[in-house]
């Protein structure tokens, strides 16, 4: 295990084992979570239930979601930070991160709300599912493979949503949709999975994967401001802005061909791109062209010999989602 993973890991078990943090009680979850307590907000019926549930390391490899956690608890327990409301610290594929690996068998991103249980990950969502289920707000901290061009949300489309987010960070890029892809893909994201059961359920990409500090910076400045959103929520939904963040969704997917591509250094996220562009090779020398004109997502750098993704990239188009009343309405 990495020496730097393994010291955050201890520091995060420490913060679950103890009795108090700052003003505020802990209650155990499970072995990789914990809920904050303050005074006078203990369960009265002794079951589970959280104001806001913040949750890393759902991919074992995207550590920058751990080192914000480990950070709030911190201010937390050194009394900078007195949030007036439960809260819950939660780590998904532990056994992923140890390992360094994205995932060992699995994306758990992909196991959530199905009935399988035939893989580590699909055990670990079983057990994530109760949390996610009873919590009100969820903030999912991610980190892409590739460099990215700008941080950004991920969430299922939905008005509340998109409130969330823009109380979070009022100026990053949202990536949305407005029906859940499980069908497809076997399985929900976990942000998906929330929204399914009727919480308030986003993702931020921090940066790339790794102990990037700018990204640590702005997760711990989101999660600030999660919880101020939350605690102010009322206030929050009566004075909803006539416009939130940039929105965009795809438009495009690119399957990954038979033989494996290279695709030039320099494309990342948000890269604009243009219809016939020259992206890179295959192996034969065939040339790999944009399919249509808009901004790159998710393109996969990936050596020969590793395994092939189901998809090369994603081409994204700007939409817009928000109503001030009523359901949202996609505008190309």
């Amino acid at each position: 295990m990495d020496k730097q993973v393994d010291q955050a890991l201890t520091q995060f078990s420490a913060f679950r084992d103890a009795k108090t943090l700052g003003n505020l009680s802990v209650e155990q979850v499970d072995d990789w979570g914990f809920t904050l307590v303050p005074k006078g907000g203990e369960s009265k019926d002794g079951g589970f239930h959280s104001d806001l549930t913040l949750i890393a390391l759902n991919h074992g490899n995207e550590v920058g979601g751990l080192a914000v956690l480990n950070a709030l608890c911190h201010e937390i327990d050194n009394g900078q930070l007195t949030p007036d409301l439960r809260v819950t610290f939660l780590l998904g594929n532990v056994a992923a991160a140890k390992a360094g690996k994205r995932y060992l068998e699995q994306d758990i991103n992909r196991t959530f709300n199905t009935q399988a249980h035939d893989s580590l990950e699909s055990q670990r969502a079983k057990q994530l599912e109760p949390i996610v289920r009873n919590s009100k707000f969820i903030l999912d901290f991610h980190q892409t493979i590739e460099p990215t061009n700008t941080p950004f949300f991920v969430y299922q489309y939905n008005r509340l949503a998109a409130l969330f987010a823009h109380a979070v960070d009022n100026a990053l890029p949202v990536i949305t949709h407005k029906q859940s892809t499980a069908s497809k893909l076997g399985g929900m994201r976990c942000d998906e999975f929330g929204t399914h059961c009727g919480c308030v359920s986003i993702a931020l990409e921090l940066s790339q994967k790794g102990f990037d500090q700018q990204g640590i910076e702005l997760g711990i400045l989101a999660a600030k401001r999660a919880l101020a959103a939350v605690e102010n929520w009322t206030e929050v939904k009566s004075q909803a802005p006539k416009q939130v963040n940039p929105m965009w969704t795809w438009s495009h997917i690119e399957a990954y061909p038979q033989e494996y591509v290279q695709l030039h250094t320099g494309l990342q996220n948000f890269t604009e791109v243009e219809a016939g562009q020259l992206l890179g090779h295959t192996q034969l020398g065939i040339a790999v062209q944009a399919a249509q004109s808009g901004a790159l997502l998710f393109p996969k750098h990936i050596k020969v010999g590793e395994p092939k993704p189901g998809e090369l990239y994603r081409i994204l188009k700007q939409v817009n989602y928000f109503a001030t009343s009523g359901p949202g309405r996609a505008v190309a």
